[in-house]
């Protein structure tokens, strides 16, 4: 019984959070390792709501170029990757989010 309901925890998390900071004409990034239920909701519901999705590679962020964009709210990273299990550069990725480098 657990393991179902974790996963439905978690997406749930996932979406309440998205739904709450992001708004119609936002963009969002999101690592291209990402559980697949919550690539279906931004693929789908977000993108009805007006919400660009681009997904990027976790592991080459900080040199990726053209990610981020002047609307662009909000990263979401899996740490491990919820698949594979390879682990991001977590502050490199933070310090793009916050202004100080760019990707």
């Amino acid at each position: 019984m657990r393991g179902r309901w974790d996963c439905a925890l978690g997406l749930s998390a996932i979406t309440t959070t998205l739904l709450a900071v992001l708004k119609a004409g936002d963009h969002l990034l999101v690592c291209d390792n990402a559980y697949r239920p919550t690539r279906n909701f931004c693929d789908g519901l977000l993108a009805g709501y007006g919400v660009e999705t681009t997904y990027f590679d976790p592991l080459t962020a900080p040199v990726s170029p053209n990610c981020s964009k002047p609307n662009t709210k909000a990263i979401l990273l899996e740490a491990p990757g919820s698949q594979s299990f390879e682990m991001p550069d977590i502050p490199a990725i933070a310090a793009v989010a916050h202004g100080r480098a760019r990707w």
